[in-house]
């Protein structure tokens, strides 16, 4: 998730209890248009985090058909508007006592709903659970297959793919004459195959995911492995949206291969933290008989 492309209100409407103001920077929102991105929302209310988002195109579209109102303050010019921050519904004011619909956004998942109410009672062991689950279920390579990639300071297995932006998405950028777009196939690809090599696994429901945001449109790392992990379709959507989950994929990233982006400093083990990952398998000790 672009934190340049997420708004977050903490603040409830006198009004409408149900409401709260938001504004988006116009030229937040067109450039997140331009490059084809989602705009996130945050809803701080009474301690609970709502989250919410969708395509920028699409919210830059009703915005203009609905006049939406757009306020100038000492910084930018923003379009002005109540979330309902339950429903997810966006409202422009008609009146004092009538507000018009505009749209709706999409909630973030039937996880994410939760994240509010896990940090709000992480101390009574919730948090733990979901670091449980993740450690159960999130899949990696053992690191000699991640160190097999190395050539100088690049552990990319293809470091001639990225991921297209916007909608270049396959082909090749002008930018980039010597780089082929993906769609997210080669790593998809290659996590597959190693998983199948290595654990005899074959993996249905599950969701390729990179670790460190934005980093699958640089070369050197869309297809690097200690910048892959496999989760569960249902869990995979937390990585996009979700700054705690985020972090512990990151440690256990470094935890695991000792590596992150050269642009990024090296990870800290967040509070919280989840023991036993299933994956990589640890190797059995041989018993006396057995050698």
């Amino acid at each position: 998730m672009k934190k340049e492309y997420t708004t977050i209100s903490k603040t409830t409407v006198r009004r409408r209890s149900d409401l709260c103001w938001m504004d988006i920077d116009v030229n937040k929102l067109k450039d997140a248009a331009e490059e084809d991105e989602t705009f996130f929302f945050e809803c701080i209310i009474n301690g609970i985090c709502y989250k919410y988002h969708r395509k920028a195109n699409f919210l830059l579209k009703h915005f203009e058909k609905k006049n939406v109102e757009i306020k100038s303050n000492k910084h930018n010019d923003a379009y002005s508007f109540y979330l309902g921050y339950e429903s997810g519904k966006i409202y422009r004011t008609t009146s004092k006592r009538d507000v018009t619909a505009v749209c709706s956004l999409k909630k973030g998942g039937k996880l994410l709903q939760l994240d509010g109410t896990l940090r709000l009672y992480s101390n009574f062991g919730a948090l733990h659970v979901l670091g449980r689950l993740i450690a159960q279920t999130a899949i990696w390579v053992p690191k000699k297959i991640h160190d097999s990639c190395k050539n100088g300071n690049c552990y990319a297995a293809n470091s001639n793919v990225k991921r297209g932006k916007g909608k270049i998405r396959s082909g090749f950028d002008p930018r980039y004459p010597n780089v082929r777009l993906d769609s997210n196939c080669y790593p998809k690809s290659q996590m597959i195959s190693a998983l199948k090599s290595v654990y005899k696994l074959t993996v249905k429901n599950y969701h390729l995911c990179h670790i460190w945001k934005d980093t699958c449109h640089d070369p050197r790392y869309h297809t690097c492995y200690a910048n892959l992990v496999m989760l569960p379709s249902a869990l995979a959507s937390l990585t996009d949206y979700d700054d705690w989950v985020q972090d512990v994929l990151k440690y256990r990233a470094w935890e695991l291969y000792g590596w992150h982006p050269e642009e990024s400093s090296r990870p800290k083990k967040p509070k919280n933290y989840p023991k036993d990952w299933a994956y990589p398998i640890p190797k059995q000790k041989k018993t006396k008989k057995e050698k």
